[in-house]
Formats: C-alpha cells, structure tokens, sequence
C-alpha cells in the first residue's frame, strides 16, 4: 500500500500523504471494496499499484478543475433559467402550414439574396454597422432607415474590445454617421436615433418592404416591436428577427430571451409564416417571416 502509494506520488508530483488518502477516496469509474477500488485489487484481492488517482476533495482539486466546475455551476444556474422561462410563458406550437414553405440555410447573411431588392429596408439595432453595410450590398435598398438608441460609447467594453478603441473616440452615433457619410449625403439612408418605437410611428403604414430587428431580446419588446410592424410593413413585406433562441447561455449576465415565445405568437394571431431559419454556430439563429399568401 505504502509502496505504491510512494510510486504513484513520485510519478504525479502529489504528496504522500495526499495520495493515500486520494487512493481511499475514489477511483473513477469503480466502486469501493474494503475502502480500496475494485479497479485496484488483482484476481485474488490483493492491491495492486493503481493506474489513475482522484481525489475530489477541495483541498486536493487543482485550480482548473475548481474552474472547470464553476463554469458548470454557472451554465446549470443559466439553463434552469431557461427552464423556468419555458414554464412561465410557453411557447406556443406552430401548425404544419405557417412551416410550410420555411427553408433552412447555413447562416442569416443567406438570406438576403432571397428579399426583394430595392424598396425601404428598416434595421432596429444596428451597433457598429456591419450587417447594415451587408444589407446594403447585396439587396441594395433605395432607401435604407437605421434605428438605434446609439449609447454603445457608454459602456466600457463592446465584444471584449475597449469601447473607445472600436469607436475610435466618437460617439456610436457619431461612428455610424462617419461610416455611412457617403449613402447619407445620397439620400439613401437616413439615422433616427431614440427608442424604435417612437421612429416607426414616423413612417407611413405599409412603406416597409423589410425590417430587420436586432434590438432588445425580450419578450415585451420584441412583441411591441412586432405589433408596430404589423401596419408599417407592406403586404408583400418581410420581417427578419435575429437572435430566435432560448437566450444568453455563453457568456456571463445571463439574459432571458423571447423572441421564439413573441414570433410563434405573433404568427399564430396575425397569420404570417416562416420562411427561412438560418443558422448559427451558437443557435443564436435568425428567423425570416412573411403573411400567408
């Protein structure tokens, strides 16, 4: 016992004492016979020098496994979340018809070649502008609104990146603009800062042909900003939500989301269908919806 213990302390850099006491513990994938794992007795019961020691005991845990189970801790606390999201506002089934015509495509940037060209393109959400310069390159809208509350500048960080140093010292209003000066100037695109709401009760009913919506993931706000959509985009208009998933579950500040629960409602009550589901590396997926023709 002494002996192999002493071998099996040398080999892992593990005190003596620890090793014992490791070796009495717990041998995974074994059970105990005499306070010794089976693993580690021959056919005729005696010990014999075991192959793997571990101890779970917090004192004997090295830090990255003390790590390793604090980010589990903190992804079960996340996922009940979700679980208790699901339980206090279901989400609704959707019926085989508003499926029928859905496609899946690898990612949201697949989508667009599929939405009509020309025409107003509204974004609500649109950060630093990256997906709006996307949008404007392939579906080339003749006027592209962008909605925003602009205060990126005010948080220290964005994507892990120093604010300041993305922004390059402006205001996130003010770095939009720049990036943007030359369809500005043209008259194709036009910045309304402030809460979406109050920008969309400025357009005309049925003058959307598509929203793309990238704001705030909560259920109350993507139902209002659903609602408001419903008169403003056209009858052949399309509405593209991003972020269609249960929720935050990567990084820490875990959010609930409720895009799927304010999306299968809406398309339950005001008949509109899916069209597309593109895909994320994450799930954190993009859902394309349109009337029923």
């Amino acid at each position: 016992m002494h002996h192999a213990a002493r071998e099996s302390a040398g080999n892992n850099d593990v005190p003596e004492h620890q090793v014992i006491q490791c070796f009495t513990m717990i041998c995974i994938g074994s059970s105990l016979i005499g306070g010794a794992p089976r693993s580690c007795r021959d056919s005729g019961g005696e010990l014999r020098r075991p192959v793997a020691l571990v101890c779970k005991h917090p004192r004997f845990v090295q830090p990255e496994a003390r790590h390793r189970r604090a980010r589990r801790k903190g992804l079960s606390v996340r996922m009940k979340s979700l679980v208790g999201l699901s339980a206090e506002r279901p989400c609704p089934v959707l019926p085989a018809h508003l499926l029928a015509n859905a496609r899946i495509v690898p990612k949201r940037a697949d989508i667009l070649p599929h939405l009509p060209k020309g025409g107003t393109y509204v974004e609500i959400g649109v950060a630093l502008g990256d997906y709006s310069e996307t949008i404007m390159k392939i579906c080339k809208p003749s006027m592209f609104i962008a909605m925003d509350i602009f205060t990126i500048h005010e948080s220290k960080k964005i994507w892990g990146k120093p604010t300041e140093q993305a922004l390059g010292g402006k205001t996130h209003e003010g770095f939009y603009r720049d990036r943007f000066k030359a369809p500005i100037d043209a008259g194709r695109m036009r910045v309304m800062p402030g809460d979406s709401a109050g920008s969309l009760a400025q357009l005309e009913d049925g003058s959307i042909n598509v929203a793309y919506v990238d704001a705030d993931h909560t259920y109350d706000f993507v139902k209002g900003e659903l609602a408001l959509l419903n008169s403003k985009v056209s009858e052949t208009g399309w509405i593209v939500l991003n972020d269609y998933t249960m929720g935050n579950v990567v990084t820490t500040g875990f959010k609930r989301f409720g895009v799927i629960q304010a999306v299968h409602e809406f398309m339950l009550t005001q008949h509109w269908e899916m069209t597309f589901l593109a895909l994320h590396p994450m799930m954190y997926c993009d859902v394309a919806i349109r009337r029923v023709a």
